[in-house]
């Protein structure tokens, strides 16, 4: 899959978190990181989670997305897609999706994130 097609996979899926479109996600990529709960809801719980955890608006966050591709394996992962959605200067979402060998996207994590930017 070309890496162009992975940046669109990616800010699909953030288009779909913004618009609190849970199911299509659950539907198209799965979870990962659902452990025993249902789908739909493990993915809005970790997207509310990670959004209460920041500061700033969904509605005016900027996106930024980066494709990296794994060095050869055995466990069968091609690339990483990482979707940053900056709220605010310093914090934001990360949306982890990965592509497998077979062609295969799924989302991997949604999680907050800060940086600490020094003088």
């Amino acid at each position: 899959m070309k890496e162009s097609e992975l940046e669109t996979i990616g800010f699909e899926v953030v288009n779909m978190l913004k618009t609190e479109n849970f199911d299509s996600i659950a539907t198209e990529y799965g979870y990962a990181l659902r452990y025993d709960r249902d789908t739909n809801q493990a993915i809005e719980q970790d997207f509310r989670t990670a959004l209460d955890e920041c500061s700033g608006s969904i509605d005016t966050s900027r996106i930024e997305i980066s494709v990296s591709h794994f060095e050869e394996n055995d466990t069968g992962l091609e690339s990483l897609i990482e979707c940053y959605i900056q709220l605010e200067q310093s914090s934001g979402i990360l949306v982890e999706l990965v592509l497998n060998s077979k062609g295969a996207i799924y989302l991997e994590q949604i999680s907050s994130y800060r940086t600490n930017y020094h003088a």
